[in-house]
């Protein structure tokens, strides 16, 4: 019984690793589109429904801890038009901690800083893109917020 179960744990690692490939690179949709949207954030450029049809589908959705947090472009707008104005300040950090594309899903580990109201946080969010005809359909993360007393200080 032992060695079936190391050989099927050795078939599904070797079937993983022969169709993922590691990748953080201009290449793909979700870096290009995180790209993008650090740069409209911090500026007072407004995001638009244009922009985000760049990157998305019409009807893409964000989950977020298991609860949808904006569905659809349009929806997008005013959901990050809120966010930039309620923060001083956020980057979503670029390359990725870890990523990686399996099939038509891009997989992520990455971080967000952010500064409200003169505190900076980071953020933790793990989880993965969905792409169809090269635009992200779907984005299922799961987010977890350092706690400011237990971050190292600089």
């Amino acid at each position: 019984m032992k060695m079936l179960f190391r050989t099927g744990v050795m078939l599904i690692a070797c079937t993983f690793a022969a169709t993922s490939t590691a990748k953080d690179n201009s290449d793909n949709v979700l870096v290009q589109m995180f790209a993008w949207w650090n740069t409209v954030i911090n500026t007072d450029e407004a995001f638009t429904e244009a922009g985000f049809a760049r990157y998305f589908t019409k009807d893409a959705a964000i989950i977020i801890n298991g609860k949808v947090s904006v569905q659809g472009t349009g929806a997008m707008v005013k959901h990050f038009n809120r966010i930039q104005a309620n923060t001083d300040f956020v980057e979503i950090v670029l390359p990725f901690e870890e990523g990686f594309e399996s099939g038509n899903r891009i997989f992520t580990y990455h971080l967000i800083h952010a500064r409200e109201n003169g505190v900076d946080s980071t953020s933790h969010l793990m989880g993965y893109a969905v792409i169809e005809d090269g635009k992200i359909a779907l984005v299922n993360f799961i987010s977890y917020d350092e706690n400011p007393d237990t971050r190292e200080s600089s």
